[in-house]
This record gives structure tokens, sequence and C-alpha cells, in this order.
């Protein structure tokens, strides 16, 4: 599987920038909800919360379970497809104190520790996640940057000077990476049905989680975590080969009355509704229609959605050893990918 870590380049410093403008999302309270669908997502993400390891597979994977359980329904159904490839807590080496819990950052054996940190913290701050966010020493970690040497060039090139449009932008780029990207090489005929990039997606849900922080986050962190997601994007970008895109195949699409109901029903309902990443996907583009679309008569994230949801077939972007796979043809599981079959 592809992998790569970002070199750290602490003395630098990013420009802050201005604000980027955008409303908060919308947030559902379950915590005091008397309705049975919330008091049980509520119990299963708590379940998964102490049962159930943030990072699992030799320390590769991530545990996508609360992402599919606040997008999804069938809920108990979702819990018990995801949760059995999962794996329970283990030590960490050590423990985490507010003296030295910068030292074992990117170290996941330290997983554990950090969650029994983080909740200590939020003791301390009454819960109030905020005020913890605002801790200069929680919060300085978005104001230290990452680079790439190979993509340093580019990455500088971007000149925010109008956030709030160029936020925009990237997440139209951010679909389109997903839904409309074409190897460079590729002469296959077009298919109705394909596989879509693994790491492509992960821009998108990025991008998505980017949307929901700015609006919580104190000002002078948000042209600093947007540019260390362009730069995240220029460097799977270069490490899937530099795939086309072609607007067009999303433009061009006929909704004939399809409409966001149509995409709730294919995340929900569909052949692969347990899969946390296309359910994940199909949440991101709806959330940015609802952010970005009352602007656009064309729809283009409704086309998206409705293109991606109709014709995924499941994940690709692993290269050689995704082609292995094929030829041998044994399927595979992925971070976060459920079982896709139907129930009985």
């Amino acid at each position: 599987m592809f992998q790569f870590r970002l070199p750290n380049f602490s003395a630098w410093s990013l420009p802050t920038g201005t604000a980027i403008k955008l409303p908060k999302a919308t947030v559902h309270d379950i915590e005091e909800r008397p309705e049975k669908r919330a008091r049980t997502l509520k119990h299963l993400l708590k379940a998964n919360h102490i049962n159930h390891s943030v990072i699992y597979n030799d320390l590769r994977f991530h545990n996508h379970t609360p992402h599919i359980l606040g997008s999804a329904d069938q809920l108990s159904h979702i819990y018990d497809a995801e949760s059995r490839h999962l794996e329970p807590w283990r030590d960490s080496p050590g423990e985490i104190a507010k003296h030295d819990w910068r030292d074992n950052l990117g170290k996941r054996k330290y997983q554990r520790a950090y969650i029994d940190f983080f909740e200590d913290q939020l003791v301390q701050h009454g819960y109030d996640w905020q005020s913890l966010l605002n801790d200069d020493n929680i919060s300085i970690l978005l104001a230290d940057p990452s680079a790439s040497a190979a993509a340093l060039e580019h990455w500088n090139s971007w000149d925010l000077k109008s956030p709030t449009d160029q936020f925009a932008e990237s997440q139209k780029l951010a679909v389109a990476l997903l839904v409309a990207a074409q190897p460079r090489n590729n002469t296959n005929p077009p298919s109705q049905t394909k596989r879509h990039d693994f790491f492509a997606v992960h821009l998108l849900t990025t991008s998505h989680a980017v949307r929901i922080l700015l609006p919580t986050l104190p000002s002078r962190h948000h042209v600093p975590l947007l540019r260390q997601w362009w730069l995240l994007t220029l460097l799977v970008y270069i490490a899937q080969l530099r795939p086309h895109l072609n607007i067009d195949t999303i433009k061009l699409v006929e909704l004939e009355e399809r409409s966001w109901p149509f995409v709730t029903e294919l995340a929900l309902k569909g052949r692969f509704r347990t899969d946390a990443h296309f359910v994940k996907a199909l949440r991101s583009m709806r959330e940015a229609g609802g952010t970005w679309d009352k602007g656009d008569r064309n729809g283009f994230y409704l086309k998206a959605a409705v293109k991606f949801g109709e014709e995924f077939a499941g994940w690709g972007g692993f290269g050689a050893e995704e082609e292995a796979d094929e030829e041998g043809g044994e399927g595979r599981r992925y971070s976060g990918e459920g079982d896709t079959g139907d129930r009985e």
C-alpha cells in the first residue's frame, strides 16, 4: 500500500492571512435526545470509543466507525459490519503529560496515551472542547508547517488573496479528483462502473473536515490549515501519477429529476452502504452542495454525487498491488470498508 511521511520544517512560519468566512455546519446534539435513533447512535459511538482502538491492523488502518455511524441508517447493522474488523485498545509504552505531549507526536503506539491525555485535559476545561482548542499549547499544532521538497514550489505558489472563494474552488477540486480523474495513459473505453482512487477520497473527506473546523477555529489558523490541506493534495496528486481531470464528465451529467434524496438512498440503502469511505464521500459532497450550490445553478456537487454513487464499484489506486489482486481474483479489504453484500 502506498504510504508517505511528511518531513517537518518547524522553523518555518505560515502567513495567517484573513479569515475564511463560513457559517457553522449543522450540529446534531444527540446527548439528551429522547428518540430511539439518537439514543442508539449515542450508545454505539460510546461503545466504539471504549472497545476499539483508533488505529488497527499493524497500526496502518483507521477506525471509521464514528464517521459512517454519523452518516448512515440501519445503525446496529452498520456497527456490526464495521466493528468485526476492528481491534481492542492496547496499552501505550508510556503516559503522556502536558510537559512532554509533543515528544511522541506521530508515534502510533501512543494512541491510547494520547486519548487519555486529551480526555484528562477536557476535564480541566470543563468538557469544553473549544476552550481546549484555544489553549495555545494545543492549537499551535495547526501552525506547525510541513513540506515536501518535490511539491514545495507549487505549494508556495498558491497565493490566498481571497481565502473564502479559493476554499470554495478547493472543494470543487477535491470532488473532481475523486469523480472526474482519469489515468493519463488510460486507453480503455468508458465504463458504466469504475474503481475510484482510495487516496483521492481522503482529499475530499479531509476537505470536508476543514470545512467543518474552520468556523470553530480562531481565524489565525484558517489559512495555515487550508495550505496544509493543499500540500497533502499536491503530494497525493503526484504520487498517483498526476491523473487527468475531465470536469465535463461531471458538468454533462443529466440529473433527470434525481436530487439529493436519491443520493441519500444510494448511501443508506445501496450495495455499498457499509463502506465507510463511500458513504463519507457522498456525505461530503452533499455538505459541500449545501455550502456552495446555492449560487450554482448547474448543481455541480449534486451531479458529481449522482455520478459517483452510480458508477462506484470499489476502491483502486494501489498500482501494481491492486493489479496483482485483480489477476488473482481475490478481493481485499481497505480501511473503513464494511460488508458490502446484501443482507438476507
